[in-house]
């Protein structure tokens, strides 16, 4: 008798049916589209102004560097190379102090934020610095 009731409810029911979810249509405007893809243009375009300006500066370079003797374009070209390990040593060494400020920061029970902030051209006035910024920051 219970597998009569079981039948008899299944089919009495009507079958579900399964719809698909529903999802918002988005809808733009020629405008909307047009921003968008300028957008996007801009960006490009900017990327693209910055890798040209890069080559240029590449080819006036070499160009450059072409037109000298070779005792004068070994000359200029270790100057080159002093430049930029010399720019690679400013930026590790501005690394190492504002890592060396954040230690300090951050013994200090300061955010660790301030450092960029505080970072001074020597580490005894990065020190000042921290020091001041206590008097004007509580620590909880």
């Amino acid at each position: 008798m219970s597998e009569n009731k079981a039948a008899e409810t299944t089919a009495s029911e009507p079958p579900k049916k399964t719809e698909p979810p529903k999802t918002e249509t988005k809808t733009f405007t020629q405008e909307d589209l047009d921003k968008i893809v300028g957008g996007v243009r801009t960006d490009v375009k900017t990327a693209y102004e910055k890798e040209i300006a890069k080559i240029k500066e590449e080819f006036e370079k070499e160009r450059k560097l072409s037109s000298l003797k070779e005792e004068e374009r070994a000359k200029v070209e270790k100057e080159m190379e002093l430049k930029k390990l010399n720019d690679e040593l400013a930026a590790v060494r501005r690394e190492n102090a504002l890592k060396g400020a954040e230690a300090e920061l951050a013994k200090g029970g300061l955010s660790v934020s301030f450092a960029p902030l505080v970072l001074g051209k020597d580490a005894e006035e990065t020190a000042k610095n921290i020091a001041a910024l206590r008097k004007y920051v509580i620590v909880v």
